[in-house]
């Protein structure tokens, strides 16, 4: 797992909870297995067999992420419980501003590594504020993505779905209209461009 949003510059990215800084964001996911299957599971790093705390019969298994763990679609697993066969889900819970999800938080500023529930979209790194109004990006591609439509000569807002396809269209067209105003354009730039500054390590 690298450690740098130049690498990962498409993946999540929040703040540390120990120094603020930007940190990048692995969700923790969880497996139903059968119990005579605990056996498959010994010895397998980033995997730990829990039981299933609302029955206490029933078993599972833990996939957290850590340093140098590969991602959860490349784990060595039996064929029945690979990513693309198996009901692996996240833990998430509902918050007052969205959805927490358990995940394994690595700061890139400060060494920080913690096991937390993240609470998105409130914790997103590249985050500024207007007029009591928050715009967010979750990682670093869609902030500089933000940043180039914002600052560029035709801010128009783009169609929430592509007619031509019938595919949801780009988030940059889902931003909020006071960010795209002329007289917000300067402020709003000047703010992104300082928390990306912000978000190198």
């Amino acid at each position: 797992m690298g450690q740098d949003t130049s690498s990962r510059r498409h993946d999540p990215v929040v703040s540390c909870s120990a120094c603020r800084g930007p940190a990048l964001h692995d969700t923790t996911y969880y497996c139903p297995i059968k119990p005579d299957d605990v056996s498959l599971f010994d010895q397998k790093p980033w995997l730990t067999v829990q039981r299933i705390p609302e029955t206490e019969a029933d078993v599972r298994v833990r996939y957290q992420p850590g340093r140098g763990a590969p991602s959860i679609h490349d784990l060595d697993l039996p064929l029945t419980y690979r990513w693309n066969h198996a009901p692996w889900r996240a833990n998430t819970r509902q918050t007052a501003t969205g959805e927490a999800t358990e995940a394994v938080v690595t700061c890139l500023r400060c060494g920080t590594v913690e096991a937390r529930f993240v609470d998105l979209p409130a914790e997103y790194f590249f985050q500024i504020d207007y007029r009591g109004k928050a715009l967010w990006a979750p990682s670093r591609s869609t902030a500089e993505d933000l940043l180039e439509f914002i600052e560029g000569d035709d801010r128009r807002r783009l169609p929430a779905k592509d007619y031509r396809t019938g595919e949801r269209a780009s988030f940059l067209s889902r931003i909020p209209t006071e960010f795209l105003t002329a007289k917000a354009r300067d402020t709003v730039v000047k703010r992104l461009r300082k928390r990306l500054e912000e978000g190198m390590p």
